[in-house]
């Protein structure tokens, strides 16, 4: 039988786009009012519905993440008790990878394009095709395991999610800092996994790809909050959707990750 832990494992070079999303920088709102104090009321109501239309956002966007997991979570399970479908997906495997990479830069550039709509649709069959491929783990770990490590991976990105949006600190430069680590790591286990094949390396992948998505997570939580902040009515679906992605990517890989090196396999 195929080495599954190589398929799942696979996921995470491939489906990783992470690309920065423009916003307006201002809204500019124009309100009639008489003296001083009209234009100071303007001024608080603009001031609520700015705090107003960024907390829609970020709930949006975490709520579309939900239903993103739910989405894959769903799809994995049919595809595993579907035989057709499961041997389907193993036979053209590295098809699906492919289709995968290409929905996520078809999604990131309906992003930019302000497009959400399509982005949405591009980001629903993402996660319906990443269910189909992570239904592997199923057969390669117990499904207790898998569960206790879905439940530890979601509480670690809660912590994280939870210090990202609360520190006054500027996560920025470590943000930088976690993306070049993760070219390199993926780097790293794409010429281990064609050259070098060692398993040592291997897990050396995942340990730092637990500490790249934990930070990750944190960084793209603070840069939801600060983009959310400048939405404007016009792109704050195309923003929440984003950062949906982004997140549910976030924590499908700290899942992935502590998978690999926690998780009890059935061999």
């Amino acid at each position: 039988m195929a080495n599954y832990n190589d398929d799942y494992n696979q996921f995470n070079q491939d489906n990783m786009q992470y690309s920065e999303f423009g916003t307006n920088d201002s809204m500019n709102y124009s309100y009639p009012g008489q003296g001083s104090s009209g234009a100071y009321s303007g001024s608080i109501y603009d001031s609520v519905n700015r705090t107003e239309l960024a907390t829609n956002t970020i709930a949006k966007s975490f709520m579309i993440m939900v239903i993103a997991l739910v989405v894959t979570a769903v799809t994995a399970y049919i595809t595993l008790t579907n035989q057709s479908m499961f041997k389907a997906m193993l036979e053209n495997v590295m098809l699906f990878f492919i289709i995968e990479f290409a929905v996520v830069i078809g999604a990131s550039y309906c992003i930019k394009k302000n497009n959400a709509i399509v982005a949405g649709v591009l980001f629903a069959a993402y996660c319906i095709i990443n269910g189909m491929t992570l239904s592997v783990i199923f057969l390669a770990y117990e499904i207790g395991s898998i569960q206790q490590i879905f439940v530890l991976a979601a509480v670690v990105f809660a912590v994280m999610a939870i210090f990202g949006f609360t520190t006054k600190r500027d996560l920025t430069s470590f943000g930088a800092i976690a993306l070049m680590a993760l070219i390199g790591m993926l780097v790293v286990t794409l010429f281990n996994a064609l050259i070098f094949r060692s398993t040592g390396l291997d897990m050396m992948m995942n340990y730092i790809g637990v500490l790249v998505f934990v930070g990750l997570t944190a960084y793209d939580v603070q840069k939801l909050k600060k983009h959310s902040l400048q939405a404007t009515t016009g792109n704050a679906n195309s923003l929440a959707v984003y950062f949906a992605m982004e997140l549910y990517l976030d924590l499908i890989n700290l899942f992935l990750r502590l998978l690999a090196i926690m998780g009890k396999s059935k061999n």
